[in-house]
């Protein structure tokens, strides 16, 4: 009983901390959303918006926004593994004198999608050269959104995304399995939770590299869905329902893909 409060106390302090980095990501975002609708690029990409000739320079902020916004849009979600760290180590701390700080953990998490983001870069510029070298593929934009939204749709009924949420739900399964001591341990788990929920998402953030990432709305929507499926009750269910509507929204925008172009300019 002595215990229970010190513990609280940390979970709280934590938990606090994850609010003020989310909002502050979640205002960062926005503020460089702006020059991202100013200079648009194929796919919405940032680091096209900087206007840096150096490609280098380009990838490097362009991983700085991005991984900003995979922390407004991934910490939520993530929160409760982060405060179960959290709480575990400042108990072992109180019983063995061991002690690694939760941002070890985060700052590993979060390397997993500056590393998902660098591959969502290459596969962006990679497609912008296709469009100058081809300038007919400029106008199949709806469609190549159409056909992402039918692959998320589908990826979302894999055994492949079932197994990676189903760690990502149980923050208490992945420490029975996934324990490793010390920083580098700490840095280990936050790689593997990340891992995972990649795993669980990536198919949702190719989406949003189609249909643009300077859209609001879309991420607004992929941060609920991500929140509604690791957190909910019944998120198997809320994966069935994403699946379907992004089939459909994709074979219709496949079928009239005049419907989503309006959106993408």
């Amino acid at each position: 009983m002595v215990r229970k409060e010190p513990l609280h106390r940390e979970q709280l302090a934590i938990l606090v901390l994850l609010v003020l980095l989310t909002a502050a990501a979640w205002a960062l975002t926005l503020t460089q959303m702006g020059s991202m609708v100013e200079q648009p690029s194929m796919g919405g990409m940032p680091g096209a918006a900087v206007g840096a000739p150096d490609p280098g320079v380009r990838l490097l902020v362009y991983l700085a926004m991005w991984t900003t916004m995979m922390a407004a849009m991934m910490l939520p979600a993530a929160a409760p593994m982060i405060l179960m760290f959290g709480t575990i180590y400042r108990g072992k701390r109180e019983r063995e004198g061991a002690f690694v700080p939760t941002w070890v953990f985060v700052a590993g998490y979060l390397a997993v999608w500056a590393g998902f983001g660098a591959c969502a870069w290459a596969a962006g510029d990679f497609g912008e050269g296709l469009a100058r070298a081809y300038p007919v593929l400029g106008e199949l934009g709806p469609r190549i959104a159409g056909l992402a939204m039918v692959a998320a749709g589908l990826y979302q009924l894999t055994p492949l995304k079932e197994r990676c949420l189903s760690h990502c739900r149980s923050p208490l399964d992945f420490v029975l399995h996934h324990w490793r001591a010390g920083m580098s341990g700490a840095w280990r788990m936050g790689v593997d939770h990340g891992v995972y929920c990649v795993g669980c998402c990536w198919a949702l953030f190719v989406l949003l590299v189609a249909v643009g990432l300077a859209s609001l709305p879309w991420m607004g929507l992929i941060t609920l869905i991500v929140c509604a499926e690791k957190l909910l009750p019944r998120g198997r269910l809320i994966t069935v329902a994403v699946a379907a509507v992004l089939l459909s929204l994709g074979l219709l925008t496949l079928a009239r893909p005049d419907l989503l172009a309006p959106t993408m300019g």
